[in-house]
């Protein structure tokens, strides 16, 4: 592998906002072989030496920005430098995925990206990505739930207190954007995709529905229906939260379905006795009465034996 050494140059270049062209620069120049990148400078890099940031703040883009990104880039050419930084033999980027993959479906399959310091951490490298897509009112609170759960799982922040600090938001907010998390995947990619449906507020709402007392009485699978009824007459209707608040307020307030059991007659020592599984819940209930002391003993003792022998198998 090849590798992108990296230069400074023998001056400061002038300040500029995310995403602008760094002022007295020259035009942006073709990434060649073994030459040497000058920080501030930018350069017209083929795609595969470029990778996506892991801690950039996107993860969801709308199939309608990415074709109008794509139909941009045909008709007007690349107005924006993305951003990256050398690491490794790669171009990392740390601004731009949305115009990678417009570029990739328009047949481009060069991109321009000015190249910036590596930052010193992986969560500045995080705070960065998000202060631009902030600028931009890109950033939404789907994005934030599902990135921070993966921040905090790879330690990258210790703790929810830790993100909330460092991102200046209040601690009761990131729980609340963390509980979006609780909703499928499938679901929020519906959810994405209508502006109605996309902002942390409606999401929150809708997770609602998923919170582990709700999940456990009501079952998964319906939790899952009620959510899909909820958000299909949220984007075709327009409605408000307090819409939507309403409406899963009624749903979730009617008439329950109650899960059946898989209901079986069981006997031991004499008596008789029913073994009830709830599939949907993941819960069996054993049940006896009358059962003499000792058998309540000795059904015990069967009970973890055969659990730690299927353990060690």
């Amino acid at each position: 592998m090849s590798t992108l050494p990296v230069a400074t140059t023998a001056t400061t270049p002038p300040q500029a906002m995310p995403g602008e062209r760094a002022l007295g620069f020259q035009a942006a120049k073709l990434a060649l072989e073994g030459e040497d990148f000058v920080i501030g400078q930018n350069y017209i890099i083929p795609h595969q030496r470029i990778i996506r940031s892991k801690n950039n703040a996107r993860i969801y883009y709308t199939a309608a920005d990415l074709e109008e990104t794509t139909e941009s880039l045909i008709q007007n050419k690349q107005l924006q430098p993305a951003l990256g930084y050398v690491k490794d033999g790669k171009v990392v980027l740390t601004d731009g995925g949305k115009r990678l993959q417009a570029s990739a479906m328009a047949g481009i399959y060069t991109l321009e990206v000015k190249i910036i310091a590596e930052p010193e951490t992986e969560a500045e490298e995080y705070e960065q990505s998000r202060l631009i897509n902030l600028h931009r009112s890109a950033q939404s609170g789907i994005d934030d739930a599902f990135k921070w759960k993966e921040l905090l799982d790879r330690g990258v922040y210790r703790t929810q207190e830790e993100l909330a600090t460092r991102l200046g938001v209040k601690p009761p907010q990131v729980s609340k954007i963390l509980g979006i998390t609780r909703i499928p995947e499938r679901l929020i990619k519906t959810m994405v995709e209508h502006p109605s449906t996309s902002g942390w507020a409606m999401a929150y709402a809708v997770s609602q529905i998923f919170e582990a007392k709700v999940v456990q009485e009501r079952g998964a699978e319906e939790c899952e229906k009620i959510a899909e009824e909820i958000v299909d007459m949220a984007t075709k209707g327009d409605l408000s939260r307090s819409q939507v608040e309403a409406l899963i307020k009624k749903r979730m307030d009617g008439p329950k379905t109650r899960l059946q059991p898989l209901t079986n007659a069981i006997n031991y020592g004499g008596i008789a006795g029913t073994l009830k599984v709830f599939p949907q819940r993941g819960q069996l209930d054993l049940s006896f009465t009358g059962l003499a002391p000792e058998k309540v003993t000795e059904l015990e003792e069967l009970i973890k034996k055969a659990l730690s022998e299927q353990k060690a198998n």
